[in-house]
């Protein structure tokens, strides 16, 4: 299981209460999978496809599943949801599908704006390479193929 795997069952059940230092963390944690990691190299290339630098993006949530859904904000705070859906065999993000337009106003989003972004971006991104260094660097690698059925 990925950390965004648990991060996500964490947020169903405790919900958006937590201190701010700790979504700050949470946030960084998504974002380092997201800007880094092997498996999400196809959804980073899909998105500059679309002009949008991915490492400058912030990873609000992912949810798992046939396709992945994820919610992003986007270099300029606005806030996207969309799924990447995945090539049968390879599991490489193929597709993006499904982009709209997200509610700005949550308490995670605030937060990331206010302490992942503008003046601080540099800071959040330094955090967020660390957290690769610390969770992911030593064993990503590409997702197995799906097995033939």
């Amino acid at each position: 299981m990925q950390l965004s795997d648990d991060f996500s069952i964490w947020m169903s059940y405790f919900g958006d209460n937590r201190p701010t230092d700790e979504v700050v963390e949470s946030l960084a944690q998504l974002t380092a999978e997201f800007r880094y990691c092997i498996v999400y190299g196809g959804t980073r290339r899909l998105l500059q496809d679309r002009g949008i630098d991915p490492m400058c993006c912030v990873l609000l949530g992912v949810h798992p599943g046939d396709d992945v859904a994820l919610e992003l904000m986007l270099p300029d705070g606005s806030v996207v949801e969309f799924e990447s859906r995945d090539d049968p065999l390879t599991r490489e993000h193929i597709e993006l599908v499904g982009w709209t337009s997200a509610v700005g106003d949550k308490r995670n989003v605030r937060i990331a704006r206010a302490h992942c972004t503008g003046e601080r971006e540099s800071e959040f991104s330094k955090v967020v390479y660390a957290r690769y260094v610390q969770y992911w660097e030593d064993g990503d690698a590409p997702l197995r193929p799906k097995p033939a059925r």
